[in-house]
């Protein structure tokens, strides 16, 4: 039989060695996905269409200590001057201008397609969609009528 004293100590170096072996296995892991390519790869940041962080915005002629703000955005803001028309200007204003184009062509394009139908046509669309309208419930009958 062991003593009690020998016993913690068996059960200490296990969970030494549980402890020792878990943090062995991250690193290995992290060492592993490191080099699985999940990093970007190198010069991408540096094409206009990728994610990233673009270094041609940074304004190099100012100090990161004087004004870190003009550092980090004066190149994007030398690129891209508040239009007139607008009172500020950033990247997602410049989504939501885009969206407006993107939608405003399909809107048009819509519309032009819709003047291709003939009348007779659009007409008979209309009534059908009339017709198959699902009936009024009471409640919706009741509402045009005065109390």
């Amino acid at each position: 039989m062991l003593s009690n004293s020998v016993r913690q100590g068996l059960e200490m170096s296990k969970r030494f060695f549980l402890a020792a072996g878990i943090v062995v296995f991250i690193g290995i892991l992290a060492v592993g996905l490191a080099g699985a390519g999940f990093r970007t790869p190198t010069g991408a940041a540096d094409k206009p269409n990728s994610w990233g962080f673009d270094t041609a915005n940074l304004d190099k002629t100012c100090k990161p200590c004087d004004d870190f703000y003009q550092f980090a955005m004066g190149g994007w803001m030398k690129s891209n001057p508040i239009p007139p028309e607008y009172s500020s200007w950033g990247s997602f204003t410049q989504l939501a201008d885009k969206n407006q184009q993107n939608l405003r062509q399909i809107l048009e394009g819509a519309a032009s397609a819709k003047a291709l139908v003939p009348t007779s046509r659009r007409s008979a669309i209309s009534m059908r969609a009339a017709w198959t309208r699902p009936p009024l419930t009471r409640r919706e009958q009741n509402r045009s009528n005065p109390i």
